[in-house]
């Protein structure tokens, strides 16, 4: 009667340390068989997506690194306190108009001219 992570837990150590196991291990999480058959599992990753190497100018990394120091700590704390309910989701708009205040948009906007000069090679 209980959920399969607890049963497990009970008698064998699980998620302890990097080890090979067979993949058929994970797939006894997913309950719908729908889940099953998106999983990837067999070699069929693809890398196709990958977000290429983008690199700011000497001053934007440096406008870039203080912005995000500060953004990053508040993410993070506001993310637990919605999650743990320490803060009502009411007060999302608030907490993204913080971000904005914080300079998130020229975070993003460094960001942008960064990938735009990528482009431009």
């Amino acid at each position: 009667g209980l959920p399969m992570v607890q049963a497990l837990a009970k008698f064998i150590r699980t998620g302890y340390g990097p080890f090979v196991q067979d993949a058929r291990y994970i797939e006894q999480y997913m309950q719908l068989q729908s889940n099953r058959k998106r999983s990837s599992f067999g070699g069929k990753e693809k890398n196709d997506k990958n977000m290429p190497h983008i690199a700011p100018t000497v001053e934007e990394s440096g406008e870039l690194s203080s912005i995000l120091n500060d953004v990053n700590t508040y993410r993070e704390t506001m993310v637990n306190k919605f999650i743990m309910g320490e803060e009502p989701l009411d007060d999302f708009g608030a907490y993204v108009e913080t971000l904005k205040g914080m300079g998130i948009e020229r975070a993003i906007e460094i960001n942008q001219d960064a990938l735009d000069r990528y482009h431009e090679r």
